[in-house]
């Protein structure tokens, strides 16, 4: 399935020759770009864009779901950058402003390491991103294999947001499976998050062995015992056996090149708990 649409590209529009002129309002498009050595055509970021820390020196062009059109208009980019569908505002506002746009949706592991190999090619750096994309495949292959063996998969809320209980979807819920875990509720992948939509007594009643969170701009910050001092949650497993888990949302729930780093963690707090069944350390 394709992750993405090329949505206007003019080659009339562009301020000049030479390499592109480029407006990254996605902090996970910003770090492919940055991946594949191509840094210097980022001439506006969002404010979400802290990674690499050359990113936080970039001129800002608003945040993820407010762009700062007038900013953008000033930079004169020859092409904006966008991901997700919660930006298609933004999307058609830029079309509206005759800006060339490339929006990105990715909905899985595969399709995020398609969105690479496409920005490669947008930038310039084809041969880079073939690369990194199968330095990521390998990764993601190493995890599939080494989760293969385990002798149980252990059940998994995957938690995308608080309030309301969001269950993580897409890649994310991907990562679990290949990891070694089993989500314990399960949506196709295009299904957008507020579809997916659950309540308090749904966790209660599926009792998941571990439970990760990950909330989006939270950067782990998110306190496990928060989540264990929810009403009726005591009686959950992961709960009772100190198996509640914060992983730092940059490294999954942004759809760039650090996912399988994510997916790592992930694979290592299965293995932990499916290898020995010890308790988890919060």
């Amino acid at each position: 399935m394709s992750t993405a649409r090329l949505l206007t590209f003019d080659e009339g529009n562009r301020s000049g020759g030479g390499a592109l002129r480029i407006v990254s309002l996605a902090a996970s498009l910003t770090e492919i770009v940055f991946a594949l050595g191509a840094g210097e055509q980022l001439m506006g970021v969002s404010t979400y864009c802290d990674y690499p820390a050359a990113a936080r020196q970039k001129p800002k062009a608003g945040s993820f779901v407010h762009a700062d059109y007038e900013a953008i208009e000033r930079i004169r980019p020859d092409l904006v950058l966008t991901q997700s569908h919660l930006q298609r505002e933004i999307v058609a506002r830029l079309i509206d402003l005759h800006l060339n746009v490339l929006s990105l949706n990715p909905s899985s592991l595969a399709g995020v390491i398609e969105m690479v190999a496409l920005i490669g090619k947008v930038v310039g750096r084809q041969s880079e991103a073939e690369k990194l994309a199968e330095q990521m495949r390998a990764r993601i292959e190493a995890v599939r294999v080494r989760s293969a063996s385990l002798p149980v998969r252990p059940r998994v809320y995957f938690e995308e947001w608080g309030s309301p209980l969001l269950p993580a979807g897409g890649w994310e819920a991907e990562c679990v499976e290949v990891a070694g875990g089993a989500n314990i509720f399960f949506f196709p992948a295009e299904l957008h998050s507020r579809e997916r939509e659950i309540c308090s007594a749904d966790v209660i009643r599926a009792n998941p062995e571990v439970i990760l969170v990950s909330w989006p701009g939270s950067f782990g910050r998110v306190r496990p015992d928060k989540i264990q001092q929810r009403a009726g949650w005591e009686k959950v497993e992961a709960v009772s056996k100190n198996r509640v888990f914060v992983i730092d949302d940059r490294l999954i729930v942004r759809p760039g090149p650090r996912v399988v780093q994510g997916l790592e963690l992930i694979a290592d707090i299965i293995h932990r708990v499916a290898g020995d069944g010890s308790d988890g350390q919060a």
